[in-house]
C-alpha cells in the first residue's frame, strides 16, 4: 500500500552557490560516498542537487520535516550497475523504516538548471 510519495525540485546554480557558499553543507548533507560519486562525474552540480531534491522528497513521503530523530546523511543515494538510483537508509532512519517493513522508490531526472526527484513510500 503507498504510505506517501514526494516531490522536489532544486535548482542546480543556487544549490552549487549554497554549497560554495558553506563549505560544511556538503559533509552535513551527503555521506563520503554520495560526495565521490558526484565529484567524479562531468556535472557535479546536477548530481548534488539532484541528491539533494532526492532526500527532501523523501522526507515529504514519509510525512514531515526532520527532527532530531533523523540526519540528513542516514539516507543515501545510490546507484545500480545500470544506473537506477534508490534510497539505502542507515542509523535511525533504518531502524525507523524498517520495523514496519516500509520501502521507498526513486525517480530522478535533470537539466542543466533543475534537478527534480520523486519518491513513493510503501507500506
Amino acid at each position: 500500500m503507498i504510505a506517501g510519495i514526494g516531490t522536489d525540485i532544486v535548482g542546480v546554480e543556487d544549490f552549487e552557490r549554497r554549497l560554495r557558499r558553506t563549505a560544511e553543507l556538503k559533509n552535513f548533507v551527503f555521506t563520503p560516498q554520495e560526495i565521490a560519486y558526484c565529484e567524479a562525474g562531468r556535472a557535479p552540480s546536477v548530481r548534488f542537487a539532484a541528491r539533494f531534491a532526492a532526500k527532501e522528497a523523501l522526507m515529504k513521503a514519509l510525512g514531515g520535516g526532520w527532527d532530531e530523530t533523523a540526519s540528513f546523511k542516514e539516507i543515501e543515494i545510490v546507484n545500480d550497475e545500470s544506473g537506477k538510483p534508490s534510497f539505502r537508509f542507515h542509523g535511525r532512519v533504518a531502524k525507523r523504516l524498517s520495523k514496519d517493513g516500509t520501502v521507498a522508490h526513486l525517480s530522478l531526472s535533470h537539466t542543466d538548471q533543475y534537478a527534480l526527484a520523486f519518491a513513493v513510500v510503501e507500506k
